[in-house]
Order: structure tokens, then C-alpha cells, then sequence
């Protein structure tokens, strides 16, 4: 039988991007000198979860002789700075794919994959054309996050939009954006109701007026 391969990881890298935030990611690794072909995921769900697993086993990969680096979005869980949704996925991507080809574990050629979100880190950093990056695997995503994912025929997606919001982009990472926002913690409770409450969400007039996602903690969702 062949040897097992010993693995290593690296908890909490911190990776810099061009306007001096912060990211960070975990890293699985071959525990040799490499170097190693290295695949990419950029995920706003939290680099911990099991969701992050469900598309690609790291340590698996690892062993068969990849590097997978696994990296929280800006303002998301471990990483700093402030999140709004796609907006930062561009630059961020092509200065994550271009540092983890230089590292010495890496033999220069990334990858990136993922699912939903995490589909659309890939293709937005692909955009940038990132020298390194020489594939993508994009599933259960769009081509187009306006039009077919946040809009329905030109109307503004709004049963999506709020629960997705609601849920997966502000009450689940509330500890970051209300330390960034500088949001009282008592409205951590009111988005626990916002979200018992949804139907009423759904029937609230006029929509721009919706309090529950305001005072800096989704300014994307109203714009």
C-alpha cells in the first residue's frame, strides 16, 4: 500500500488586499515542499462550515496533492472590513488568486470553485483576468446577478431578496456588521422578529421604506 499522505493546515492566513483590509482563509495543504496545483473557494457563509465542505472535501483534496485554500468574503466572519454583496468580488478575487499563486506551496496555476454565491466569486474574478487563474467550476449560479437573481422581468426579486438578506447575509454574520456599522446590539433581536415576521416583510409598504435592514446593516439591499 502507498504511504499515507500527511496533511497541514493553516488556520486564519491572513491574506492583504490592494486597499490594506484584511481577509482570511484556511489552508489545506500536502505537509511536503510542493509545490502543488491550488484550488480556491471565496465564500460570504463562513470558511468553518460544513457548507464549505459539501462541494469539495479539502482534506481529501489535500491528500490527493492539491492546496485548497478556503477564504471568508470581505466583512463576512473572519474577515474584515465591510460587506456589500458583489461589490468587492472582482478586485478581492484576483488579489486572492494571484497571492496563493505565489506562494511556495502553489505551482502557480489556481483554480476556483463553489456553489450559488461562491459561483459568483468566480465568475467576477475571472472578469479581472487574473493571470494565474486558469479555471473556474461554477455551479447552481447565474451568469447574471441582476436580471434573473436579484430581479424577476425587471421587478425587484423581493421574497428572495429579503429572506436571503434577512437571513444568510445579516443575521448570520451580525457580530461583523454591527461592529463595522456600529449598530446597536438590541437590533440583532428585531431581525430574530423580521424574520418570525417575514410574511408581514413581504406586505410592507412603500418596499424602500423597510426598516429592518437600514442603518448601515445591508446598504446593498436598498440600493
Amino acid at each position: 500500500m502507498p504511504d499515507p499522505i500527511c496533511i497541514k493546515i493553516d488556520s486564519n492566513t491572513a491574506i492583504a488586499m490592494r486597499d490594506g483590509v484584511t481577509l482570511y482563509a484556511d489552508i489545506y495543504r500536502p505537509d511536503g515542499d510542493g509545490p502543488y496545483p491550488t484550488i480556491l473557494q471565496r465564500t460570504p457563509y463562513d470558511k468553518t462550515a460544513n457548507l464549505t465542505h459539501t462541494m469539495l472535501d479539502p482534506i481529501r483534496a489535500a491528500k490527493a496533492g492539491f492546496a485548497v485554500v478556503i477564504q471568508d468574503t470581505r466583512g463576512r466572519h473572519a474577515s474584515e472590513g465591510e460587506f456589500y454583496a458583489f461589490r468587492d468580488d472582482i478586485n478581492d478575487g484576483f488579489d486572492t488568486v494571484e497571492w496563493a499563486a505565489a506562494q511556495p506551496w502553489s505551482n502557480g496555476k489556481v483554480g476556483m470553485y463553489g456553489a450559488s454565491y461562491v459561483g459568483a466569486t468566480q465568475w467576477l474574478a475571472a472578469t479581472a483576468r487574473p493571470p494565474h487563474l486558469v479555471t473556474i467550476a461554477p455551479t447552481v449560479t447565474a451568469s447574471n446577478y441582476h436580471d434573473g437573481w436579484t430581479y424577476q422581468g425587471g421587478a425587484f426579486e423581493l421574497g428572495f431578496n429579503m429572506s436571503w438578506t434577512l437571513l444568510q447575509l445579516t443575521l448570520a454574520n451580525f457580530k461583523n456588521v454591527s461592529s463595522v456599522q456600529d449598530v446597536p446590539r438590541e437590533r440583532r433581536g428585531e431581525l430574530v422578529q423580521a424574520v418570525d415576521d417575514m410574511t408581514e416583510g413581504f406586505a410592507f409598504l412603500p418596499t424602500k421604506d423597510y426598516p429592518h435592514l437600514d442603518s448601515g446593516l445591508a446598504k446593498y439591499y436598498y440600493d
